[in-house]
């Protein structure tokens, strides 16, 4: 079952029918997401006008605060240096980025994020831009300046993911520009309107300019401690649909009506020295994760879900043999399975999608309790139980 297409004002919309099946989801997923590229590649270069993501910004409460007229003040930030990394990383570039776009009192017109391969076994992704991730509508922001809210409102109201076409344009016409090292925006710059964009600086001695965490560039954590960006991002459609189900069977599926989530990350922890790899596989060991599960009264017979990216999933099949906890991962649900099973072999029907598996599974790691929710490393600003499972090695090798 295929979503029906159905244009209003010259906008694509989607009408998004329940899914007789896994693989009809992921169908329609595909559908959805060439339809927009679509969408915008023709209206967005033919018309020579702002795609409606960029019209919906028109009345932006940060532009509004600095007595902007509608549409008149855009900020973007060129990605083309931008180191390439995971997705939690990349959400912490976002929120400088929207701190100081927002901040300056500028729309944030967003490309896509700078995501490597390297956590999606070297593979293509097409889920690949902001709100593939995030929903626009439903999360919200404010701007405090000495503790008081001076711009908020949803993200949609002031943020754009736009296109390549879209941005394309706007860098064609006049617009102001700065460096990615070259310290805070002036007030001189910040006043012209029109769009004010960081970019890489020119190479110096052949070395490019390079962004790596966008906090940390020349007094950016000054300007955006003196402009504090307080935001609730709000998963998705396409990740959120994947998540009931799973949660659902999770619950059904406990013997003793506990459930609970563990990330358990293998892969380059268990390979690369820095990471303390001997301790790191004794922590993510079966007998590790029943360890800390019975210590915080999570009894056998309690169903589990392991997030994990360990290619040989049967590592944790001791955990039900000998420890008998019933658990459940991605290849349990061939929702899920679908978005990977293709990543190993080019050939194999499905997908290579592991960064937008990993989103869906951050929303099931969130629908039970924190006290549920258990990790290999503690992270900052996540909430989950304290008791991790390198904790009991963090006095051999700290990673």
């Amino acid at each position: 079952i295929l979503p029906r297409y159905i244009m209003e004002d010259n906008i694509l919309r989607v009408n998004r029918p329940k899914m007789a099946s896994a693989s009809a989801w992921m169908l329609a997923l595909a559908a959805a997401r060439q339809a927009t590229g679509l969408e915008e590649a023709t209206a967005g270069l033919q018309r020579l006008v702002f795609q409606p993501e960029v019209f919906a910004l028109e009345n932006c409460s940060c532009v509004r605060r600095h007595d902007g007229a509608a549409l008149s003040r855009f900020y973007h930030l060129d990605y083309r240096n931008a180191a390439r990394s995971g997705l939690n990383h990349q959400i912490s570039n976002l929120r400088a980025i929207l701190a100081e776009g927002l901040g300056l009192g500028r729309a944030v017109l967003l490309g896509p994020p700078s995501l490597t391969r390297n956590h999606n076994f070297d593979r293509p992704f097409l889920f690949n831009r902001w709100n593939d991730f995030i929903s626009f509508e439903r999360s919200s922001f404010r701007i405090e300046e000495r503790h008081k809210t001076v711009c908020e409102g949803t993200l949609a109201s002031c943020v754009a993911d736009v296109s390549d076409a879209q941005l394309a344009q706007l860098v064609e016409a006049k617009h102001e520009s700065l460096g990615y090292h070259d310290g805070p925006v002036s007030d001189t710059q910040n006043a012209v309107p029109g769009l004010l964009r960081r970019r890489p600086a020119p190479p110096v001695d052949h070395v490019p300019d390079r962004l790596n965490l966008f906090r940390k560039l020349p007094n950016m954590t000054r300007f955006i401690g003196h402009h504090r960006l307080v935001a609730s991002f709000v998963a998705s459609d396409k990740v959120l649909g994947a998540v009931p189900s799973v949660v659902d069977r999770l619950r059904a599926l406990s013997k003793t009506g506990v459930a609970a989530v563990v990330h358990c990350r293998r892969g380059d922890k268990i390979t690369n020295s820095k990471y303390c790899p001997a301790q790191m596989d004794k922590a993510t060991s079966p007998a590790r994760i029943a360890e800390v599960l019975d210590q915080s009264g999570i009894k056998p017979g309690s169903a589990i879900y392991i997030m994990s990216n360990e290619l040989n999933l049967a590592h944790f099949d001791p955990l039900r043999d000998i420890y008998g906890y019933h658990f459940l991962t991605q290849a349990a649900f061939p929702h899920l399975a679908d978005l990977v099973s293709s990543c190993r072999n080019p050939e194999a029907p499905g997908y290579c999608e592991n960064y937008l598996l990993f989103a869906i599974e951050k929303q099931i790691l969130h629908a039970f309790p924190k006290e549920r929710r258990f990790v290999t490393l503690g992270a900052g600003g996540e909430e989950h139980n304290p008791v991790t499972l390198y904790s009991k090695f963090g006095r051999e090798c700290r990673p």
